[in-house]
């Protein structure tokens, strides 16, 4: 597991624990930066996907471009 995935799931879980806090307490901003939270650790992942996503591809490219002309 990589450093952006860790990092996306303690934004997740750290957001959750915020939200849930907020909620039992009725306090609306804490809850709120719990979501945003949350939502920044799921924008952490799709980075990292996209990411590795780029990188195969790129691989795919060069081991194509090898292939040709061996």
């Amino acid at each position: 597991m990589n450093e952006n995935r860790m990092s996306g799931n303690f934004d997740k879980a750290v957001g959750k624990a915020k939200e849930e806090v907020g909620k039992r307490l009725g306090n609306a901003e804490l809850e709120f930066k719990g979501k945003v939270q949350q939502i920044q650790g799921d924008g952490k992942h799709l980075l990292n996907d996209a990411k590795d996503t780029v990188l195969r591809k790129a691989n795919d490219l060069v081991d194509q471009f090898r292939d040709q002309t061996h």
